[in-house]
């Protein structure tokens, strides 16, 4: 017997909240991001290794953590940068794709 598809939480945050994280997102990645790039599970991201930038990072990432707990959100310093994965369940990984697509595109993320 199969079991059935595993369901992922919807997001805990209202819409004024969301949007707020999205620009929150958005600011420091506009600020700090070397490279981006979707994965097949989720995303990857190198940020400049500042201080200040690595404690936003980790606290939007400990935010994440608690709204999409299906994912695991790490940060790791590695050659000289800051490095961001997410990683999800392949079957989850549009969740976190969707949180990083512009604005213009997705009025609120899905994990």
């Amino acid at each position: 017997m199969t079991e059935p598809p595993t369901s992922y939480p919807s997001c805990s945050l209202n819409g004024e909240q969301r949007q707020l994280r999205r620009r929150a997102w958005e600011d420091l990645l506009d600020r700090a991001a070397i490279s981006f790039r979707f994965t097949s599970t989720g995303v990857l991201v190198s940020l400049e290794a500042d201080p200040a930038v690595e404690a936003e990072l980790r606290k939007l990432a400990q935010q994440e953590a608690h709204c999409c707990g299906f994912a695991d959100w790490q940060v790791k310093r590695r050659q000289g940068k800051l490095e961001l994965e997410i990683v999800a369940p392949a079957e989850a990984a549009s969740a976190v794709h969707q949180l990083f697509q512009p604005s213009a595109t997705v009025e609120a993320h899905a994990c």
